[in-house]
């Protein structure tokens, strides 16, 4: 006898495969100058870095989820930077930059977002809808 609930479909499975291989990491950061809410979650966007414009559309994505808000870094050459001016995140906020090396396996050209809130669940909510706002129009359509 099978219990009843709700199954992804073949379709489903295939986005949701998508969707967890382009985001195959999380982990906490601390309250920092670049933090700045009491729970923050940082996610890694698979190739999503060419996506980041300032970075407002994900703040504002963050925002509608609950989240105070969000950063987006990117990883290029080596560096992970913030836009718009592509700062050096290991000079003007080391205790992150350490933070993300140490806990986030980065690829060239991979994004970073970190949702900020008051409450551990608000922090994550925001980070994966700032995620989502990186990788809607690739998951929009999927391909077989």
């Amino acid at each position: 006898m099978r219990k009843g609930g709700c199954v992804l479909s073949e379709k489903g499975r295939k986005i949701w495969s998508r969707i967890h291989n382009d985001l195959p990491q999380k982990t906490v950061i601390e309250k920092t100058g670049l933090a700045l809410a009491t729970y923050n979650v940082a996610l890694i966007v698979r190739r999503r870095g060419r996506r980041v414009g300032s970075g407002i559309e994900q703040r504002d994505a963050a925002m509608l989820a609950g989240a105070k808000g969000a950063t987006t870094l990117k990883y290029e050459n080596g560096e992970v930077m913030m836009p718009p001016d592509c700062r050096k995140v290991q000079e003007d906020f080391p205790e992150i930059y350490e933070k993300i090396m140490d806990s986030l396996s980065l690829e060239e050209g991979d994004a970073i977002v970190i949702g900020s809130a008051d409450t551990p669940e608000s922090a994550e909510y925001g980070a994966l809808a700032a995620a989502w706002s990186l990788l809607k129009c690739a998951h929009a359509q999927p391909t077989t």
